[in-house]
């Protein structure tokens, strides 16, 4: 392993890996996309459940009842962000 100009090994690796020069691994853009999707799922749902609970609140529900609508549709933003993301992939597919 020889040193380039600016003193650092080459990676043997480097050619069959995904890592730069450091030996850290990269994130490839598809996966940034699949990240950055993720959290704004995660924060679509924590807005939604923060208005659920608040809408429940003001109809005159007791927390527990407001806490149970919440939860509820933090459980259904995920599951209906994954079958919308479904149906795209699979028209961006054919």
């Amino acid at each position: 392993m020889n040193p380039d100009e600016h003193g650092i090994p080459e990676n043997p690796w480097h050619e069959n890996s995904n890592t730069h020069r450091t030996g850290c691994p990269t994130v490839s853009d598809h996966n940034a996309v699949i990240l950055l999707a993720c959290a704004l799922i995660v924060l679509t749902g924590t807005l939604c459940v923060a208005t659920a609970g608040n809408l429940a609140r003001r109809d005159n529900a007791t927390y527990p009842v407001a806490l149970t609508q919440a939860a509820t549709t933090f459980a259904a933003t995920p599951t209906l962000a994954t079958a919308v993301l479904t149906a795209v992939a699979s028209l961006l597919r054919q």
